[in-house]
């Protein structure tokens, strides 16, 4: 309704040496702020639900039902979801390879990119211990696709059969349909 706008706060953090992001929500009748988030991790993409209820947004932060992160690069970007009237956030994915870009679709669903789950080739490569790395394997990068998350199941589904990398897409109005762009080549 124009009310109020969300947007990313960053500042550093001299012990982790990093930027640390969290949200901020404003009014825009009254010079007033307040922090919705308050963690040392990362925040990025606010999106207001359609219905202007729910904020959905990227985070790093550690979800605390989830398992400890054993990979040694450290948490990815979930989806998280915040009540902009008050509450905790709480993550909607939990993926190992995170979540790159989302849209809302709809009130109760939002549509994401993602890289694929581990394939058997890269299971394998991981469990012989094989530390060399290949600059281009078109044949065993994983694709990055669309998928469909309902909101209140948390229910996943993959849109897109793409061999290779979305790297930006938009929905239409409705959330029916999406134009992607695509990388087609590790070059």
């Amino acid at each position: 309704d124009g009310r109020s706008v969300v947007w990313v706060k960053s500042t550093a953090d001299k012990e982790k040496n990093a930027r640390v992001s969290n949200l901020v929500l404003a009014s825009t009748a009254e010079k007033r702020e307040v922090e919705l988030t308050r963690a040392t991790d990362t925040v990025s993409q606010p999106k207001w639900s359609p219905d202007g209820r729910r904020i959905a947004f990227l985070s790093t932060r550690r979800d605390p039902a989830a398992k400890p992160d054993a990979s040694e690069e450290g948490p990815k970007p979930q989806v998280w979801l915040i009540d902009p009237f008050g509450g905790e956030p709480w993550a909607l994915t939990t993926l190992g390879r995170g979540v790159a870009g989302f849209e809302w679709a709809d009130p109760d669903t939002i549509v994401f990119r993602a890289q694929e789950d581990p394939t058997r080739y890269e299971t394998g490569i991981k469990e012989k211990k094989d530390t060399s790395v290949v600059v281009e394997d078109e044949e065993n990068a994983p694709p990055v696709r669309l998928f469909r998350l309902e909101v209140k199941t948390k229910k996943i589904t993959r849109l897109t059969q793409n061999p290779d990398r979305i790297t930006f897409f938009a929905l239409s109005p409705d959330g029916a349909r999406a134009v992607t762009i695509h990388d087609r080549s590790l070059r």
